[in-house]
């Protein structure tokens, strides 16, 4: 049976996706919406367009301006702990102390998370030193 050659990638590949980590635990979660309690779980009060366009057909057409977006439980967790200040690595740590989850997999779920929220505006990611320049 012929022998398996290890592949000589292996060791950057990991170093390469410890770096991105790396990284991903940096990030600061600023939350740019306001938000609301129901039933334990926090809604968020989010707009319906980005764009002036749409904001300007929502205005003509006498509509609400936002819609609520109901989180999980994960999501909720997670939000409460959006400060502006704790870094996304601090936080998937507290999110994994509740749950069975490695802080690797909570890592993974919340920068899942964190995607959604953004793409809709919801939130703004920085890095640690931005917020830090930010804040002084």
């Amino acid at each position: 049976m012929p022998r398996r050659r290890r592949s000589k990638y292996t060791a950057e590949g990991e170093a390469a996706l410890a770096e991105i980590e790396a990284y991903q635990r940096s990030w600061v979660v600023i939350p740019m919406v306001e938000h609301f309690e129901e039933e334990g779980l926090v809604v968020l009060k989010a707009p319906k367009f980005q764009n002036r366009v749409g904001k300007g057909m929502v205005n003509l057409m006498r509509k609400d301006q936002e819609f609520n977006l109901y989180l999980d439980e994960f999501g909720s967790r997670a939000w409460h702990l959006y400060d502006g200040r704790r870094t996304v690595g601090q936080i998937a740590d507290q999110m994994a102390e509740g749950t069975d989850d490695e802080p690797n997999l909570a890592l993974a779920r919340l920068v899942m998370h964190l995607r959604s929220l953004k793409s809709g505006g919801l939130v703004r990611v920085v890095t640690l030193e931005k917020s830090a320049k930010n804040v002084k």
